[in-house]
């Protein structure tokens, strides 16, 4: 192709996918196969030059009311010949695109203070121990920059920031988007925040499915980097803009996230001390009204060897149980506990070369002050929740939800930090991901299906408590869980599930405009606690008859599902071995 003469533009296809913009003439005016387009500069100084330029304006978005919304994307390939120098010069910056056709508006760069600003997504695959991995796309998907791999220290996100931005136009942001990796991504979040960048994540779900489209049989960082930067291309919704909430409400969630780990560590403690003493001294808990009050406790810590309480006898051994508690004490406990430990005596008086009690007592002993030491903490970390929980609401209005009480109100405002971040009380309910999943077709559309566990495991366990609860004193989210098992047949927890749907709505309000919760009857109307027990009692108890056929009816779908489940992994197991034989 010859060279042009100044001034005149010619269609040229199949350029190179990503050429820098260096210049262009004010008002040039050109056409293209199907475009007439009108085209200014993007306020640069340029310097005189007698050369060919190359341009490419690359996926302009179209904005047509009839035009679907894949098809909204043209590519533009113009060679552009400048016949003459031009002078050191700034120009406006305007685009304007013409069809022949329909009047379409270009849809341009975001602006800021009246500058042009432009979007680069760098998607990062975030390494909890080694390096992180960066992939830098355009706003249509085309790589501008090699990939990148950086640490996550603040001379990596320096490192980052220079090569995404090396070849970019002044004023030019970067998007970081990644999945919630551990707390991997909240050194990024905060370096994002101080230099005018965003930061934004993706479920782990919808990232693994588009990962699954690119790379079925394979997975690398790399391919995972491109994945999470062409989300913005392929599912600009699933976008969630990064929530830093302030300093007290970010230490109120970490301590309560802190409590519920602590409490599950008790737990697991206490699961310990009774699986050793069922075997042990079989049925000694059960004596016990407190298994793990200060008598049981005492007594576990000296006497695990049932030998040793034999030796001691039942006089001396209610004396030791009277002084080892400061409440009172049931008459027969001696009795039970003693004999208990004189058939334990039986059973093991042969076995001295198999079972080492006081190697027992021992044990028994560890795993008492592990407990000792888990609770003193757990009483230092609800210190500290409760006075956080006063700083950042002071009212408490939440607790006058039915349901949540000071241990769940910590909890709900720790997760949710500021309501208005939640535009409305349908995304509020949706965060919680206790809602039902949605399966449409045509007219059809399918009931009963699982909730989608989108949000905090700990947000849906609270909720569920709360509902539990509220269900027995709110009359509105009683005739809720009466209707879900009465009418429809629901078992007691699909019935639980559907009251705590409510609940959201109703914790969002009460912390958007930090005022008390207020009980009204079926009819809307205003109502004490005690009228609404009341009218819960008489109207809305659900028979004993009709939990007893939703627990016949659940046991019998269960047993036909395990029935299901066995004759697939059977029908499986025969398939495999028939490809072998």
């Amino acid at each position: 192709m010859g060279e042009p003469r100044g001034g005149n533009c010619e269609y040229v296809d199949n350029f190179p996918s990503h050429t820098t913009m260096n210049t262009l003439r004010k008002g040039l005016t050109f056409s293209t196969k199907d475009h007439n387009i009108i085209l200014g500069q993007f306020g640069a100084w340029l310097t005189g030059v007698t050369e060919w330029v190359i341009l490419i304006a690359s996926d302009i978005r179209l904005s047509c009311p009839t035009a679907r919304e894949e098809n909204r994307l043209t590519k533009l390939r113009c060679l552009i010949y400048i016949g003459q120098p031009l002078m050191k010069h700034e120009y406006g910056a305007k685009i304007m695109v013409l069809c022949r056709t329909a009047h379409l508006q270009n849809l341009l760069p975001e602006k800021k203070g009246g500058a042009v600003m432009s979007v680069l997504n760098v998607g990062v695959d975030l390494g909890v121990t080694s390096k992180h991995q960066a992939e830098i796309r355009d706003e249509e998907g085309n790589k501008v920059r090699p990939s990148f791999s950086f640490s996550g220290s603040i001379e990596g996100f320096d490192c980052l920031c220079k090569h995404a931005l090396e070849d970019a136009t002044n004023g030019t942001k970067l998007r970081f988007i990644c999945e919630p990796t551990s707390m991997s991504w909240f050194p990024l979040a905060i370096y994002a925040r101080a230099h005018g960048h965003k930061m934004v994540r993706v479920k782990g779900q919808k990232a693994h499915d588009l990962r699954e489209y690119y790379s079925k049989h394979s997975k690398r960082d790399k391919i995972d980097a491109k994945v999470l930067s062409l989300m913005p291309v392929v599912d600009r919704d699933s976008l969630e803009e990064v929530y830093l909430p302030d300093k007290l409400i970010h230490a109120l969630d970490r301590r309560c996230r802190q409590r519920e780990k602590i409490a599950k560590s008790i737990a697991s403690t206490k699961t310990r001390l009774k699986s050793l003493y069922h075997w042990v001294i079989p049925g000694l808990t059960s004596y016990f009204g407190k298994p793990f009050g200060s008598r049981a406790r005492a007594f576990y810590a000296k006497y695990t060897n049932p030998f040793k309480v034999k030796q001691l006898g039942l006089s001396k051994l209610t004396s030791f149980l009277s002084k080892a508690g400061r409440q009172e004490m049931d008459q027969e406990l001696p009795e039970k506990v003693y004999y208990a430990a004189i058939e334990a005596c039986k059973l093991y008086e042969s076995s001295s070369e198999q079972i080492d009690f006081d190697e027992i007592q021992q044990e028994a002993e560890c795993e008492l002050d592990l407990l000792k030491s888990y609770e003193k903490v757990q009483a230092k970390v609800d210190a500290t929740i409760e006075r956080l929980y006063n700083q950042t609401h002071p009212s408490k209005n939440i607790e006058t939800i039915s349901g949540i009480s000071e241990t769940l109100g910590p909890v709900f405002v720790g997760i949710i930090g500021d309501p208005k971040r939640f535009p409305s009380q349908s995304k509020m309910r949706g965060y919680s991901g206790i809602i039902p999943e949605q399966d449409e077709s045509g007219e059809s559309s399918k009931k009963g299906l699982n909730i989608t566990k989108d949000g905090p495991p700990r947000y849906r366990r609270g909720l569920y408590l709360a509902a539990e609860i509220g269900r027995q004193w709110d009359p509105q989210l009683a005739k809720i869980y009466y209707e879900q098992m009465v009418h429809k047949g629901n078992c007691h927890t699909q019935a639980v599930c559907a009251v705590a749907t409510h609940l959201p709505a109703r914790i969002h309000l009460i912390l958007k405009e930090d005022r008390a919760y207020e009980l009204r009857d079926l009819e809307g109307n205003p109502i004490s606690k005690k009228d609404a027990k009341a009218l819960i009692q008489r109207e809305l108890t659900v028979p004993e008859e009709i939990r007893q056929q939703t627990r016949s009816r659940k046991r019998r779908r269960r047993k036909k599902e395990g029935y299901i489940h066995s004759q697939i992994r059977g029908l499986a197991t025969t398939l495999q071995a028939s490809r072998f034989a």
